[in-house]
C-alpha cells in the first residue's frame, strides 16, 4: 500500500512537471504568462517574483498580493510571447492565383 502511494506520487509529479515544462516553464521575473486555471482563468499577467520550488507570483493587484492569492504552480500558466500580436480577423478566402 505505502509503494502504491509513492508510486502514484512519483508518477503524477512527473506528469505535472512536463505539463509545466510543456507550457513554457521555468518561469523567470518578467515573464509574460496566461493563467490556465481557477479563477483567473484567461488573464494575462506578468511574473514579478518566484518562490520556493517552480511556484511564481503573476501581477494581479495589490489586494492579491496581500492576500497571496496570486501564487502558480508551472502547470497553471502558459508562457506568452510578449512580441506577438493579438489575432487580427480572419482573411478572405482566395479563390485562384
Amino acid at each position: 500500500m505505502v509503494f502504491a502511494g509513492f508510486f502514484e506520487w512519483v508518477f503524477i509529479s512527473g506528469i505535472y512537471a512536463r505539463r509545466g515544462r510543456v507550457n513554457g516553464a521555468p518561469f523567470h521575473v518578467g515573464d509574460t504568462v496566461q493563467i490556465l486555471a481557477g479563477p483567473y482563468r484567461g488573464r494575462i499577467a506578468r511574473v514579478y517574483s518566484s518562490g520556493p520550488g517552480d511556484l511564481v507570483r503573476v501581477e494581479l493587484g495589490d489586494e492579491r498580493r496581500e492576500k497571496r492569492t496570486d501564487i502558480f504552480p508551472p502547470e497553471r500558466l502558459l508562457r506568452e510571447d510578449p512580441a506577438a500580436e493579438p489575432p487580427g480577423p480572419p482573411s478572405p478566402p482566395h479563390d485562384g492565383p
